[in-house]
């Protein structure tokens, strides 16, 4: 009886030193590849990586390490911009695993990864509140960095800019003080061009109003140059019908005045006709002319050649007006 007790004993203590050992081999199996995965991750190995993380996660017998693998999977999808990935490790570490060390710094991820996909305000909601949990995490910087960032994308200039010189003014020795510089000269310069833009696109608005403001005048000076024209056009007409009435009415009185000096012109030809009558007459020694009559004779010669000439004159002064006249008539016509 005795014996078989010492037997009982002895294979239990063998089955407690197998257990041992292979718990202390399953541990040892799952930190070495934890291990090398962080190390791959470190080398930017990032697929290696994942592929040791992903054998922790995936053996029920290697729990110990597996937030820590949760945690290191999400950060290499990250590397690798597979961001749906990153995002459903790191919410089931940060959901599950309060309490980790790593717990601070996820927090911290999830605010750079809602940057990296584009989610600014969420990014800012979560970075500011880490900042406010985790004030002694030497994140810290780096979620001001990434809050700057998030205000840059979402184009408050500002307000980036006054986060970038905390990180300068507060955090000298921050891993992101040379990218928090270069994003001061950056955001500088884009302030800079927004003002230059601005000044542009108010110079731009007042060339097109002056421009405006100079085809309303020019339009107006149109009209008015157009109204002036009529009205000239009206008083040319005007002034050509009292020009071309007051010819008529001279033409007739001219053509009266003519009809008068052929009628007077008729009138001394017959009177000179019956004295030339009368002194061949005389030359028969039928009549006796005395001297006075043909003295007589010869100026009524005379005043019938002034006669002629002035008929003459009045002849071709009718011609000239009669052209003049035809002239405006036709020059009215066109301007109708």
């Amino acid at each position: 009886m005795i014996i078989t007790k010492k037997i009982l004993v002895f294979f239990a203590f063998l089955f407690f030193i197998s257990a041992l050992g292979a718990g202390y081999s399953e541990d040892r199996q799952s930190k070495t590849l934890l291990l090398d995965g962080i190390k791959y991750f470190k080398n930017g190995i990032y697929n290696q990586a994942i592929l040791n993380f992903r054998n922790i996660i995936l053996d029920p017998e290697l729990s110990s390490e597996k937030p820590d693998a949760y945690f290191w999977i999400a950060k290499s999808y990250m590397a690798l911009k597979k961001f749906k990935d990153a995002d459903r490790n790191l919410e089931y570490f940060i959901l599950n695993y309060p309490n980790h060390p790593y717990y601070s710094e996820a927090i911290y991820q999830k605010g750079r990864l809602l940057y990296l996909e584009n989610d600014y305000e969420n990014s800012i909601q979560v970075l500011k509140g880490f900042i406010s949990q985790f004030s002694g995490s030497p994140f810290v910087s780096n979620a001001y960095y990434w809050v700057g960032e998030d205000l840059y994308s979402l184009g408050h200039i500002d307000e980036s800019l006054k986060m970038f010189k905390k990180i300068t003014g507060s955090y000298p020795n921050s891993y992101k003080v040379e990218a928090a510089r270069y994003k001061i000269s950056l955001v500088t310069l884009k302030k800079r061009e927004q003002e230059l833009l601005k000044l542009l696109r108010w110079s731009h608005e007042e060339s097109l109003k002056t421009i405006e403001e100079f085809q309303r005048r020019e339009r107006t000076y149109e009209q008015a140059l157009t109204a002036y024209q009529r009205k000239l056009a009206s008083f040319q007409q005007a002034g050509y019908q009292q020009s071309i009435e007051e010819l008529k009415k001279q033409l007739s009185q001219k053509e009266a005045e003519i009809v008068n000096l052929k009628k007077s012109i008729e009138e001394k030809a017959n009177s000179i006709k019956t004295l030339e009558d009368q002194l061949k007459g005389s030359e028969k020694g039928k009549v006796t002319i005395t001297q006075s009559k043909l003295n007589a004779l010869e100026k009524e010669k005379t005043q019938l050649q002034n006669l002629s000439k002035l008929l003459s004159a009045e002849k071709e002064a009718l011609k000239i007006k009669e052209t003049i006249l035809k002239w405006l008539e036709l020059n009215k016509e066109k301007g109708q």
